[in-house]
């Protein structure tokens, strides 16, 4: 998930092209993008559902039909959800700052998020030499 979320800040800053990315607005650069998004998002989708049943199980829930309807459900929605306001808040960016500069909130995003899910792969703090 963490190299997909590298990934997809690769490829907004390509289709974009970003600001900072010293190169020219291009079919080719927007092509290329794409493509990595394409496999960027797969690579964070899939684990995404693959991790809410390891927790939901850990949590107490069991391994039954119940508890995987029950996650379908609340992953459907949840991207069901960012479908609704990903381009409602892209329609916003882009009447703000236009579409290079909206693609900065995107990067954004995606470096908090790679923060966040690296973070206790930095240090685990000695936890896990106390647990054995």
């Amino acid at each position: 998930m963490i190299i997909g979320t590298i990934l997809t800040v690769i490829s907004y800053s390509l289709v974009g092209p970003a600001p900072f990315m010293p190169i020219e607005k291009s079919m080719l650069w927007v092509v290329i993008g794409l493509v990595i998004q394409g496999v960027a998002l797969g690579m964070i989708c899939v684990p995404t559902f693959v991790d809410s049943m390891k927790a939901a199980f850990q949590s107490g829930f069991p391994n039954d039909i119940h508890t995987y309807g029950l996650l379908s459900g609340i992953w459907t929605s949840s991207f069901a959800l960012g479908a609704f306001l990903g381009p409602s808040i892209a329609g916003v960016l882009y009447d703000l700052v236009g579409f290079e500069n909206g693609t900065y909130f995107e990067i954004s995003l995606h470096i908090v998020l790679v923060s966040i899910a690296v973070f206790p792969y930095i240090d685990d703090g000695g936890r896990e030499e106390e647990n054995k």
